[in-house]
């Protein structure tokens, strides 16, 4: 049996709309999940086993019994950061999805920082060219005036 029938399992009379609310997923999620287009991820998996007291062993590798009799008192405490590891170890893929995510965290990081960059560049640009403009505006009224002051002077010759 694979994850996808083992969550329609848990699902047991649920509809997929009321099965994913309580996960605080959408149903089209769920619908992925139990079609087996797609897995569900670390949180949703716990969540699962906690809301509905199914045994993670049993969730993920569909081994053990359905359901432990003490999940549903448990609350997941400090211990379970020490659990995400040994998930990892369990699952080759997750360590590889890991891995992935990391990387991409880096690269999207480097991204902001030349997207700030280049913000900061694009922002002295302006500056730059708000300069210019005023700059040109003021040779263009400087020229206007000497060609004025030209046409004047030509006039007082040409009427003397």
């Amino acid at each position: 049996m694979n994850a996808s029938e083992r969550l329609k399992i848990i699902r047991g009379d649920l509809t997929q709309a009321e099965f994913a609310a309580k996960l605080g997923i959408h149903k089209n999620t769920l619908g992925r999940y139990e079609r087996g287009e797609s897995e569900p991820d670390f949180s949703v998996c716990v969540n699962i086993c906690s809301i509905f007291g199914v045994s993670p062993n049993w969730l993920l590798l569909g081994a053990g019994p359905v359901r432990e009799s003490d999940v549903r008192e448990q609350a997941f405490q400090p211990e379970m950061p020490a659990a995400i590891p040994r998930m990892q170890d369990m699952c080759p893929r997750c360590a590889r999805l890991e891995t992935k995510l990391e990387s991409l965290d880096k690269d999207f990081r480097e991204v902001i920082a030349e997207n700030r960059q280049l913000h900061r560049e694009k922002e002295e640009i302006l500056r730059e060219n708000g300069v210019l403009r005023e700059k040109i505006a003021r040779l263009e009224e400087r020229k206007s005036r000497l060609a004025v002051a030209s046409d004047q002077s030509a006039q007082n010759s040409g009427v003397a």
